[in-house]
C-alpha cells in the first residue's frame, strides 16, 4: 500500500511540475515582410507596346507607341507629345486577373475583355479577343 501512494505521490508531483507556468520570456524573430505592391499600382504607369500578336503570329515588334493607364480608370495613348484620352478600364474580378477595356474610336466604342498574362514593374502582356482572331499586346517599361 505504501509503494501505491508514493507512486501516486510521483506521478502527482510530476503532473504538477509539467503544468507549471513557465517564467521564460520567449523574443520572437521579426520575419522581414515585403509589401506587395497591388496590381493597380503596377498596371498605373506609361507603358511602351512593343509587340503585338494576332492568332500566335507576331505583327510588330520593337514598338515606340505610348500608352498610359490612370488610377481613376482612363487608358491613355501619346500622340504628338499630348496625351489622349482614347477609353477606359476596369477590373473585372478580385484578383485583378482581367479589365474590361472600352475603347472609343470615331465616335464608336468598343469592349474588350483583357486578360492579364503578366504583369510586373516592368512588363504587361494581354490577351484578348477582337472578332474572331485572338491577340496578344505586350507592353514594357
Amino acid at each position: 500500500m505504501k509503494v501505491k501512494k508514493l507512486i501516486l505521490i510521483a506521478l502527482f508531483a510530476v503532473a504538477f511540475a509539467a503544468c507549471k507556468d513557465s517564467s521564460e520570456d520567449v523574443t520572437p524573430t521579426p520575419t522581414p515582410v515585403t509589401p506587395k505592391t497591388s496590381k493597380l499600382t503596377l498596371l498605373c504607369n506609361d507603358w511602351t507596346l512593343k509587340e503585338t500578336y494576332v492568332d500566335g503570329n507576331l505583327q510588330s515588334g520593337n514598338g515606340t507607341s505610348l500608352y498610359r493607364f490612370t488610377k481613376n480608370g482612363k487608358f491613355m495613348f501619346k500622340e504628338n507629345g499630348m496625351w489622349v484620352d482614347i477609353g477606359s478600364y476596369i477590373f473585372n474580378d478580385k484578383d485583378s486577373s482581367s479589365l474590361t477595356v472600352n475603347l472609343g474610336m470615331g465616335g464608336a466604342t468598343s469592349e474588350f475583355w483583357w486578360y492579364i498574362k503578366k504583369l510586373d514593374a516592368n512588363s504587361l502582356n494581354t490577351e484578348f479577343a477582337a472578332g474572331s482572331q485572338k491577340l496578344n499586346y505586350n507592353y514594357v517599361r
